[in-house]
Order: C-alpha cells, then sequence, then structure tokens
C-alpha cells in the first residue's frame, strides 16, 4: 500500500472522512467550517489575495503614470533661443556678410556620434510625444538626455538628437 493511501486510511480513521482539508474558497464555506484552524487559514487566505491584488494594482499606477508624459514639459516646452531673444527688448544683431552661412548645417562630431551610439536607451516610445528610456529615466521630445546633448524626436525609424552647437545626430533603435 502507498504512503499516501495509509495517509487517508488514518485520516479516515481520526476523523471519518477522506477529504483532503482544503481550506474553503468561498465566506458562506467559511462559515460552515468547524475546524478554527482552518478558518483561520482560510482567513489568511483571504487576507493574501487581498494584500496581493492591491500590491500589483498599485505596481500598475506606478508604471503607468511614469510612463505617461509628464504635464509640465507638455505645456512647458523649451523656446528656441530666436523666440526668447524676440520676446526682449529689440537686440542689435550683428551684420552678416553672407546669408547663406545661416543655412549650412552644422557638422557633427564623430565623438558626439560615438557617444550617442553608446548610450543605453531601453525603451523608444514613439506616439503623439516621442519618449525614450535612459538610465531608468523617460525623456520626452525636448529634454536633454545630458549637458549637451538634446533628444529632438523620431524620423523614420531613427532617433534624432541635437548637440549644444545646433549639429543633428541619429541612431537606430
Amino acid at each position: 500500500m502507498s504512503k499516501i493511501a495509509v495517509a487517508f486510511a488514518k485520516a479516515k480513521e481520526r476523523t471519518g472522512n477522506t477529504m483532503t482539508p482544503f481550506t474553503p474558497s468561498s465566506p458562506a464555506e467559511l462559515a460552515s467550517v468547524q475546524n478554527p484552524q482552518l478558518r483561520q487559514a482560510a482567513k489568511t487566505r483571504l487576507f493574501w489575495i487581498v494584500l496581493l491584488t492591491f500590491a500589483s494594482l498599485g505596481t500598475a499606477f506606478v508604471i503607468w503614470d511614469r510612463l505617461r508624459p509628464a504635464e509640465s514639459s507638455v505645456r512647458h516646452m523649451p523656446q528656441p533661443a530666436a523666440a526668447v531673444a524676440s520676446s526682449a527688448a529689440p537686440a542689435v544683431l550683428p551684420a552678416v556678410a553672407d546669408s547663406t552661412q545661416l543655412s549650412q548645417p552644422v557638422a557633427p562630431r564623430a565623438a558626439t556620434q560615438s557617444a550617442i551610439n553608446s548610450l543605453i536607451i531601453t525603451a523608444v516610445l514613439p506616439g503623439e510625444i516621442p519618449r525614450l528610456m535612459h538610465k531608468g529615466r523617460i525623456i520626452p521630445v525636448g529634454q536633454p538626455i545630458t549637458d549637451d546633448l538634446v533628444f529632438t524626436g523620431i524620423r523614420d525609424g531613427l532617433l534624432v538628437f541635437t548637440d549644444a552647437r545646433g549639429a543633428t545626430y541619429v541612431r537606430r533603435y
């Protein structure tokens, strides 16, 4: 005879019942339980179910809150330097000899490009307001990643960055 069969036989001799003592699954069953140890086990199980439910809901809320864009970054996007200068008192601009100089793009630096390629970006969240996750921090468009590097957006499956000089860098994600 197996050990399980022996255990059931002993339980039947002791209690007259061969059913395993599972805890009740509903409050109605809990009220009908005569054994105080089973009643306490059922209460403990119910406590843990409620506690884990609230913990998982709280965790889901925290994750949702971290992934949605911050309202302050949406409302107060940094203004370009030209807009700030135009809103202040009129300033005297230096004369430019050739107007084509202003439209030429700034050449990117190889060191900055290699630094961008070495950034550890764990998530890219395209959408109305593109965001990326770098070192556990969610960075929306227009926010700096480092001291002189700003996340500009997503274009054609590439992340676009701009440095302080105005040079544009791209990286595949």
